[in-house]
């Protein structure tokens, strides 16, 4: 999961350079693996219509995608959707706010989750290999 904070400012669906950075790491860690899928989600605060939302958080998802695209990521393997303002953080919390503090208070909510699906081969012998075996050495 990505938070909000690298990735997308207020009403935008472009990557800022915390979130490309995140997204580089995310790459790197997976070079030897076996991703076999990956799946970018968006949201939006609830700030605006349902309907804008729904538009803003799938630009933001396809955003995530066209980034990894361009690093390598087989596009095939990369599904992107928008999720609105479903799943919304500290809603509550910002009940009272007005302003840039109610924008600030919802930032957690403007966000892309990335999962990858896929397997790594650990080599026999290999720290990760013997992890939580017991015996002698």
């Amino acid at each position: 999961t990505l938070s909000s904070d690298v990735l997308f400012e207020f009403d935008k669906a472009t990557l800022r350079e915390t979130g490309r950075q995140k997204l580089d790491e995310i790459v790197a860690a997976t070079k030897d693996a076996r991703v076999e899928e990956v799946v970018a989600i968006g949201y939006a605060d609830p700030i605006g219509s349902e309907q804008y939302n729904e538009k803003l958080s799938a630009a933001r998802a396809a955003a995530v995608r066209e980034y990894l695209v361009q690093r390598g990521v087989t596009p095939e393997r990369i599904k992107s959707e928008g999720r609105g303002e479903t799943r919304e953080f500290s809603a509550g919390s910002c009940a009272k706010l007005t302003g840039k503090k109610l924008i600030d208070c919802f930032e957690p909510n403007r966000r892309v989750d990335v999962e990858l699906l896929g397997s790594r081969e650990v080599a026999a012998g290999s720290p990760a290999a013997g992890a939580g075996a017991t015996g002698t050495r």
